[in-house]
């Protein structure tokens, strides 16, 4: 086992007897890192999505309706509550996702979020994977009127080098939003108000006037990464159905989610929230090691075609006849299909390859064999 990036202020020989044999002791007491910096590599373990509930009991977000800390709700109980929620809808559809922090009393910065994103820490559970996309929910706070949900994603990314990703975060905080928008019309009707109280506010870069401040954990994040404000705190209603019904909030927030890149894979061994709703701990590696040879992904022969036209509108992907061969890297960085609109330029599929892999790559989508005619120049 190789230590990368973060590592624990002390070992004991307990922890150091557990990572030479390949399973997690938890001790009693909650794990705390350093800083994570820019550096590290990630593990071989890949997960589909990280979800972070939004602040701590050290950064406590704020107040709630009152603006009175002393008062519960306050933000890190009400994002605890839909992140959770949030992590069990997405399990149900086939999501590997992951909690940055799996207990309530766990205190990390938001450095150490972005850390755990990119699989240079492990999180309070001893997970430390490589996500596709992190997700961090929180709420918003201010005048009694204000109103609405919105995506901020980074306006740069501090770890230059890790700043290429597999799709742009503005892009992902355009196609979350999007989905999501709609949804939270049903999230904030019914349990306190006959009439929906959500509304629409788009998305928003870092540092600026709808979203002031720094955002490390979005902004250092080596993974395309967006915070989720899912509505006012301090606005009445918006605030009631946070405390009423915040699974209804996530199954808002899971319809964005289902409409960016990311892809569902099965976590292996496979995962559960469980009764807690809360992912459970498992111990053996989640993934292999990538494969240094290519393989194919479909082993027969297509036969040879007269005419060739693929717009790659089909669900089925590869599509017939074509073939995919890989270096054997876990998903995302194999070809797909997407149904983004930053990469779609006409009807609603597109091919895609994702870039941002540590090592080398190959990897090839191969279309069925074409005759062309005599007057045939290209293809």
């Amino acid at each position: 086992m190789r230590l990368t990036g973060c590592v624990p202020h002390s070992f004991n020989t307990l922890g150091i007897l557990s990572a030479v044999l390949g399973f997690a002791i938890i001790p009693r007491q909650v794990l705390s890192f350093p800083p994570c910096e820019c550096g590290g590599t990630p593990t071989a373990i890949q997960i589909d999505i990280w979800l972070d509930p939004g602040h701590d009991l050290s950064h406590r977000g704020n107040g709630g309706i009152d603006r009175d800390q002393s008062t519960l709700p306050n933000e890190q109980e009400v994002t605890w509550d839909i992140t959770n929620d949030l992590s069990n809808v997405l399990f149900n559809s086939g999501y590997c996702a992951l909690l940055t922090r799996t207990h309530f009393d766990t205190k990390y910065s938001p450095r150490q979020r972005a850390g755990i994103a990119g699989g240079r820490c492990m999180n309070d559970n001893g997970d430390q994977a490589f996500g596709q996309a992190m997700v961090s929910i929180h709420t918003n706070s201010g005048n009694a009127g204000d109103i609405g949900t919105t995506t901020v994603y980074p306006s740069h990314k501090d770890c230059a080098r890790f700043a290429t990703s597999l799709l742009d975060d503005q892009a992902f905080a355009n196609d979350l939003q999007v989905a999501m928008a709609p949804q939270m019309r049903f999230a904030y009707v019914g349990a306190c108000s006959a009439l929906p109280c959500s509304e629409n506010d788009g998305i928003c870069p870092s540092g600026s006037g709808c979203a002031p401040g720094i955002k490390t954990a979005i902004e250092e994040a080596t993974i395309p990464s967006v915070i989720v404000e899912v509505g006012y705190q301090t606005n009445s209603c918006q605030e009631c159905h946070m405390r009423v019904q915040p699974g209804v909030i996530a199954q808002a927030v899971a319809a964005g989610v289902f409409n960016t890149f990311v892809t569902p894979t099965a976590c292996v061994p496979a995962r559960s929230p469980g009764a807690s709703a809360k992912p459970r701990r498992s111990t053996s590696a989640l993934a292999s090691s990538p494969r240094s040879v290519p393989v194919n992904a479909q082993a027969s022969s297509p036969a040879r075609i007269l005419s060739f036209n693929e717009g790659f509108e089909g669900a089925t992907f590869p599509p017939t006849g074509w073939t995919i061969q890989t270096s054997g890297a876990p998903s995302p960085y194999a070809w797909a299909r997407t149904t983004s609109s930053f990469y779609v330029a006409g009807g609603t599929g597109a091919a895609f390859i994702g870039g941002g892999y540590t090592s080398a790559k190959d990897e090839y989508l191969i279309s069925p064999a074409i005759s062309l005619g005599a007057g045939d120049t290209g293809v």
